[in-house]
């Protein structure tokens, strides 16, 4: 069997990681071992987060959990002692092939620490999302994330993505490097299955349009309000907006009366009422490299309204899975939603499909693609 060691150092991306460490542990071809660095805040035992990881009691010795410091400054300046214990891991444990898994931040500066290894790194955002920042903001989002990005893929030799069309940009970018694909990783934890908590917003409120996810501009949520302020035919419309993140449009009290606020976190435990209760997911995005947040919607039958990016079309299919609009015409969005309410032929037909379920998550498809990942000489 192939030792791999996956490494995930971002904390917010707990539930791809969960997704992908699933879909190896699963495999007789990968020996997986896993590194996952926690928040300062993250009070979780380590008996609670091998459930929260789907990891078997006889492979926890498997996994190695970091806990970062809260202090942005001493993160950085720890950085080189935690990349030292995840490489002094992998030697313990005889692994030569480390798979860094998460836009990393942290890894650039001390790649010399894994030069006696194959590594392998998962691009997220070959292009960066389009964001409204200050030029101090810029500056500094440039040097700490985009920068140290775009070095690791200059220099890791084994690139990864989950997005066909980022596949192809990175193949033709550089073309000396080896570039693999593979699904993207579901993002249904355990947590969420046994979620059973209610969100006190949505007391008696159901068959509503749900935006879920953090607020950020390239997400588009300002159209989304605007065509649910101004279009008389969506007034009768519950909307719900789901997710932390400032509000960075002008709101209008006076016309937002079917409009629901939920700015902040919405737990793993909470997401069964979210979902549970929405007629359709909605995602205006303005540009997208890839996304998983698909298969929550999928998950639970909900029919995905979306802008017709590249990065969406993979996994949104008009009249199958879902409905898709020219990127920014809100008067076409109200179209595509106002259909999950008068074309209930359709929007069975497409809540059926998605709950009977399809390739896009699979998790065999997504093990098997690993294993040929891994075994590629």
């Amino acid at each position: 069997m192939e030792k791999i060691l996956y490494v995930c150092t971002a904390p917010g991306l707990e539930s791809y990681s969960i997704g992908l460490i699933s879909a190896a542990f699963s495999s007789k071809v990968i020996d997986l071992y896993v590194c996952v660095f926690l928040n300062a805040s993250d009070q979780r035992t380590k008996a609670q987060l091998i459930l929260d990881y789907s990891i078997q009691s006889a492979t926890a010795h498997k996994i190695l959990f970091l806990q970062l410091p809260a202090n942005k400054v001493k993160r950085i300046l720890s950085s080189g002692s935690y990349l030292n214990q995840v490489a002094a891991f992998a030697t313990r444990n005889g692994i030569r092939k480390i798979h860094f898994i998460s836009q990393d931040v942290i890894l650039w500066g001390y790649l010399h620490k894994f030069k006696n290894f194959s590594l392998y790194y998962t691009v997220h955002d070959l292009h960066p999302h389009e964001v409204k920042l200050s030029k101090l903001q810029k500056l500094k989002h440039w040097y700490f994330r985009i920068r140290k990005d775009r070095n690791l893929m200059k220099t890791i030799s084994r690139l990864v993505t989950n997005s066909t069309h980022q596949w192809e940009a990175l193949k033709e970018r550089y073309p000396n490097k080896k570039v693999y694909l593979h699904a993207m990783p579901g993002l249904i934890t355990p947590a969420i299955r046994a979620g059973t908590k209610t969100i006190k917003e949505l007391d008696s409120v159901s068959q509503y349009i749900l935006f879920f996810g953090k607020i950020e501009w390239y997400k588009g949520l300002d159209l989304l309000y605007q065509a649910f302020v101004s279009i008389p035919e969506l007034k009768n419309i519950k909307l719900v907006i789901a997710g932390k993140g400032d509000i960075y449009f002008n709101r209008e009290p006076l016309h937002e009366d079917h409009i629901i606020f939920i700015n902040r976190y919405i737990a793993d435990h909470e997401m069964n009422d979210l979902f549970g209760k929405a007629a359709a997911f909605v995602m205006p995005y303005r540009s997208a490299t890839q996304s998983a947040v698909t298969s929550l919607a999928y998950h639970y039958g909900l029919p995905v309204i979306a802008s017709g990016i590249s990065a969406l079309k993979e996994t949104v299919k008009p009249d199958k899975t879902g409905f898709l609009f020219p990127m920014g015409d809100v008067k076409a969005m109200a179209s595509q939603i106002l259909k999950i309410y008068t074309e209930q032929e359709l929007y069975q037909k497409i809540a059926t499909t998605v709950k009977e379920g399809h390739s896009f998550y699979d998790p065999k498809i997504l093990q098997q693609q690993l294993e040929e990942i891994y075994t590629d000489k």
